[in-house]
């Protein structure tokens, strides 16, 4: 039940998002990637998406995208790995909890606020990770060594720093696994630490050979400097990042013993940068730490269980009612901005982009009508490329219309002249383009 209702309300709350025209930047970037027949994930913004990141995760869901010409099969599948994290925290809880208590946890999971930030989201190629994470545990803790393979094979092509964090699990697991003269997890640890290193590099290098620079050389953990706020104030919005983190699962994962250990390089790529977005839960970096921090929460509770059991009403009854609480009340979701049906300028739009629009030359446009023009890569994000067309249509995301107004009227992107007015919607032609007819 619990899965169900998780699935089908966060496809519907991002299918909603799309429609009324409220997508973010992101979304038609990532979508227009998928759309690319090359595997290359070319789009109108980075040209291919592999100059930017390893995420060849994104050419197993391309053929969907393509074959259906359809934003649904990405954005079930954004629900459907939203959903493995809870029964991934009931499969690793069943075995170390009595039922009810393992149901509970994964209560906890479908409610955890971080998550339903991440998942209520642009399709980010961290919104798989925590699902893998926990079901890579789940397998090792099985011994089940050909799915824990898989797992970790899909894992590597999630994100390249998703191989730092597995090489930096295979180094705690093989370390344990030689105290323990376990031969099996040694030898699954040896692989996966050799491998999980191998793909990030081999990725870097090629990504170097592309742009004939030595970009290679910055660092995976890239230590953004925007947004830098003072060393005190910065300092209290880490704590303030960890209680958001650890308050809705009780504490759990600090009584988990060895096994927060497992999180300490995920955390480390957030806590340690300057920029503060990065510890935003409602961002998409939150996808590296949950599946550790979960997996944490739920030997948490094992160790409580069986020290002090009575304990354990009172945690999971926290636990549930904090999660729900700051999910519905102090929601990363922002229900009150972000949900909504939708209005007539929603019509107008749908008919000029189907309608109105020029059948040659390149558009540039924001990131609500760029959700729905992700078929063609003449399409592209603001004016950045210095497109034929620009359309403007200031009913949407203010911030985001402003700015492509704002570079319309200081010119900075070339002169553009107003070509036509409906509804509020203008389009713009730069002087000096004559596209072909």
């Amino acid at each position: 039940m619990g899965a169900g209702l998780f699935f089908f309300s966060y496809l519907a709350l991002n299918f909603n998002t799309w429609w009324t025209y409220n997508s973010l930047t992101d979304f038609g970037l990532f979508l227009q990637a998928m759309n690319d027949p090359s595997g290359m994930l070319r789009n109108s913004v980075e040209g291919s998406h592999f100059y930017v990141h390893f995420s060849p995760i994104y050419d197993l869901f391309a053929p969907f995208v393509q074959l259906t010409h359809s934003v649904l099969p990405v954005l079930i599948f954004q629900s459907l790995a939203g959903m493995l994290v809870g029964l991934g925290v009931y499969e690793l809880a069943k075995t170390r909890l009595p039922n009810n208590y393992a149901i509970a946890a994964a209560w906890v999971g479908f409610l955890y606020p971080p998550l339903g930030g991440l998942i209520y989201n642009a399709p980010y190629e961290t919104c798989f990770a925590p699902a893998a994470t926990i079901w890579l545990f789940v397998f090792v803790l099985r011994r089940n060594w050909l799915a824990a393979s898989l797992v970790a094979t899909f894992t590597l092509g999630i994100k390249e720093d998703q191989g730092v964090f597995l090489a930096w699990d295979a180094l705690i697991a093989g370390l344990y696994a030689r105290k323990t003269e376990d031969r099996d997890l040694m030898r699954f640890a040896v692989v996966c630490f050799c491998v999980s290193l191998a793909v990030p590099t081999a990725w870097l290098v090629w990504r170097n050979e592309v742009h004939a620079s030595w970009i290679a050389l910055s660092p995976v953990f890239s230590p953004v400097a925007s947004a830098v706020t003072p060393p005190v104030t910065s300092m209290l919005r880490r704590i303030g990042f960890l209680c958001e983190v650890l308050v809705p699962l009780g504490l759990l994962p600090l009584m988990s013993g060895r096994w927060l250990l497992f999180a300490v390089a995920p955390l480390f790529e957030v806590l340690i940068p300057p920029d503060d977005s990065l510890r935003d839960v409602q961002a998409h970096y939150s996808g590296v730490w949950i599946g550790y921090i979960m997996v944490a929460f739920v030997m948490g509770a094992a160790r409580i269980g069986a020290n002090r059991p009575a304990m354990l009403p009172k945690v999971f009854a926290w636990c549930l009612f904090a999660s729900a609480a700051i999910l519905i009340f102090a929601s990363p979701l922002h229900w009150k901005a972000t949900v909504h049906g939708r209005t007539t300028q929603d019509a107008v739009l749908d008919s000029i982009l189907t309608n109105d629009l020029p059948r040659r030359g390149t558009i540039g446009v924001s990131n609500g009508p760029f959700g729905h023009l992700w078929r063609s890569r003449r399409f592209e994000l603001g004016l950045k490329r210095l497109p034929c067309y620009a359309l403007v249509d200031p009913s949407l995301l203010p911030e985001t219309q402003l700015q492509l107004f704002s570079t319309i009227s200081k010119r900075e992107a070339g002169e553009y002249s107003v070509v036509w007015e409906k509804d509020g919607v203008s389009l713009y032609r730069r002087n000096t383009c004559h596209p072909p007819k």
